[in-house]
């Protein structure tokens, strides 16, 4: 028959190993929310960045240019969307 010591022992074993992977792949996903989040925030800001160049282009009478910043506003926007 198996010793049962050394079968606990190794069910022990490899109960830490799962615990370690578990680990790990909480800590990746983790950090792929944060990248997430951090590009998502970056999407954002561009977006309101080419607002306020569009704003501007207006205020200075260049509507072709304020055309061209709402187009990539809306670029940017659209990389929001993917992200919520």
């Amino acid at each position: 028959a198996e010793d049962p010591e050394k079968m606990i022992k190794q069910m022990v074993l490899e109960m830490q190993e799962s615990i370690t992977k578990a680990t790990s792949g909480l800590a990746q996903a983790m950090a792929q929310e944060k990248k997430l989040q951090r590009d998502y925030e970056k999407f954002v800001a561009a977006s309101n960045d080419w607002k306020n160049k569009a704003a501007q282009a207006l205020q200075a009478g260049n509507e072709d240019l304020a055309r061209k910043a709402l187009a990539k506003k809306a670029e940017a926007d659209q990389q929001v969307t993917q992200y919520k």
